[in-house]
């Protein structure tokens, strides 16, 4: 995707470890689609980057990507570290803020050697582990 810095096997992973490939998934937060992306997101990400989006395209898969790797070009950008982007992209912006921020979780305000969510520690670990089979396919 143009103005992203992602292969492949990255975006792949993280649709795999989101939706398993169903481009109809609703999760229990109500995050929509391959890339999951809630409506809050969906919307700030279309308004951020003038794409006119409308709520219900969510669903449609070309533009949920193509919003998923807006909003993880976003937080690459703003955190510098894949690690701290996908912790942000499963656990939210705000918890990732309070865990840099915590010595508990890092050492240097950048980068995390502790990642206090259970479910974010395990989707970090899935996203590696879906990267490295993608890289090979």
């Amino acid at each position: 995707m143009r103005g992203t810095s992602f292969d492949s096997s990255l975006i792949l992973a993280v649709i795999k470890a989101e939706s398993n490939f169903n481009a109809n998934a609703i999760s229990e937060k109500g995050a929509k689609g391959l890339m999951q992306i809630t409506d809050k997101t969906f919307a700030y990400v279309s308004e951020k980057f003038e794409l006119g989006y409308d709520s219900e395209d969510v669903f449609d898969t070309a533009k949920n990507i193509r919003v998923g790797v807006l909003y993880l070009d976003y937080l690459n950008k703003k955190y510098r570290d894949i690690t701290v982007m996908l912790c942000a992209y499963n656990a939210g912006e705000g918890n990732v803020d309070d865990w840099l921020k915590d010595e508990r979780y890092s050492h240097d305000k950048r980068a995390l050697y502790y990642i206090p969510f259970p479910e974010t520690e395990k989707y970090i670990r899935k996203i590696e582990f879906y990267k490295k089979v993608f890289d090979k396919l």
